[in-house]
């Protein structure tokens, strides 16, 4: 068989289901497939598609490949979509947001716009994208996350505003977050964090409800990271937990792109 004809066909069928391009995946098909000359024989060598996907050796390459592109899918990465310099990292959870941005910062505006002061957990480089200008109240905006890509890259904004804390969820009191004065948050984002938590960490699940802030806002996809598959049922089910769990009422729906949750306070 041909081997571009192997590498479409997988390809075709890879793009169903997870998201990135055909032409993205082809070319690490064509990649690995470069680094394993015994099965390209192997596979250039049967007779059709239906003998080649009996053979072991290829069902594991096959395997690997779609584990490889899962696992891409939910690091950061190099985007050559971005025209400002300064911003070399993107997540895919991020860029989902980027299309429908402005509705989303409009309606954190309209919910928390009068905030002087915010916890974002989890949030990765959402403070990029963070509308400070229409904030003008805001006096801290406090970010706690582990993640060190984030980290580094938010300190070069050199935003005297953004407190960043580059910490494990629960590994320090919320008190200790708190800014000088402050006694409790105006409001907290957990954006896309509340499942995320309770599949990952679920020890933390508690902590979590308990964050000092007179508002919460929590979200969540409508849709996998890196499949096509609907998923708001399973992730409502868990919001509505973790609601339940800090006793607090919702006080507004938000529903932006993929993106769902809910306004507690």
């Amino acid at each position: 068989m041909e081997l571009n004809e192997i590498i479409k066909k997988e390809a075709l069928d890879i793009v169903s289901t997870y998201k990135i391009t055909r032409e993205a995946t082809e070319e690490l098909l064509k990649e690995r497939f470069d680094k394993n000359p015994k099965l390209t024989e192997i596979v250039m060598n049967a007779d059709s598609y239906k003998q080649v996907s009996r053979i072991k050796e290829y069902k594991n390459f096959i395997k690997q490949s779609r584990k490889e592109i899962y696992y891409s899918l939910r690091k950061y990465y190099v985007s050559e979509n971005i025209k400002e310099p300064a911003l070399n990292i993107k997540h895919i959870s991020s860029e989902e947001r980027l299309p429908y941005l402005e509705e989303f910062n409009k309606k954190l505006e309209s919910v928390i716009g009068s905030a002087q002061s915010i916890i974002d957990i989890g949030g990765g480089i959402f403070p990029y994208y963070f509308p400070f200008e229409r904030f003008p109240n805001l006096k801290h905006y406090v970010w706690v996350d582990k993640d060190k890509n984030a980290y580094e890259f938010l300190k070069t904004l050199h935003n005297k505003k953004l407190h960043l804390y580059n910490d494990l969820i629960g590994e320090k009191p919320w008190e200790k977050y708190l800014p000088p004065g402050v006694e409790k948050f105006d409001a907290a984002l957990l954006i896309k964090l509340v499942t995320l938590i309770w599949r990952q960490e679920r020890d933390q699940f508690d902590y979590l409800t308990k964050v000092p802030a007179e508002k919460i806002l929590i979200t969540a996809p409508k849709e996998a990271m890196t499949k096509k598959l609907d998923i708001r049922r399973r992730e409502d089910a868990v919001l509505r937990m973790f609601i339940e769990k800090t006793g607090r009422e919702i006080q507004g729906i938000l529903n932006v792109g993929n993106e769902f949750g809910y306004l507690l306070r």
